[in-house]
């Protein structure tokens, strides 16, 4: 979610959109934005390690957390398929 502010603060419109689900024995977790999404020529390198598009960002977060979830035997993912226009990260884990 503080990604999500943070790549709207250029925008004039600003909204984000949580969702959370529990289905076919999984915990289901999205995060969407109004803002400009994932730049086409950078998607590949969203969850490499030190690659940011914040100014003040270190590029750790997304690495970090991506290897977290996956250690829970989890997925997660990030598009630009948003119903506000931006950004989607998403991710799922097993339900035990």
């Amino acid at each position: 979610m503080v990604n999500a502010v943070q790549a709207m603060s250029g925008t004039t419109q600003r909204e984000i959109l949580v969702r959370t689900a529990a289905k076919s024995y999984q915990a289901h977790y999205s995060v969407e934005d109004s803002g400009p999404g994932i730049p086409g020529d950078r998607a590949a390198s969203t969850f490499e390690s030190f690659f940011t598009t914040n100014d003040g960002g270190m590029g750790k977060g997304l690495p970090i957390s991506r290897s977290i979830i996956e250690a829970h035997d989890g997925t997660m993912n990030a598009d630009n398929d948003s119903a506000l226009g931006g950004a989607r990260f998403s991710f799922s884990l097993p339900l035990s």
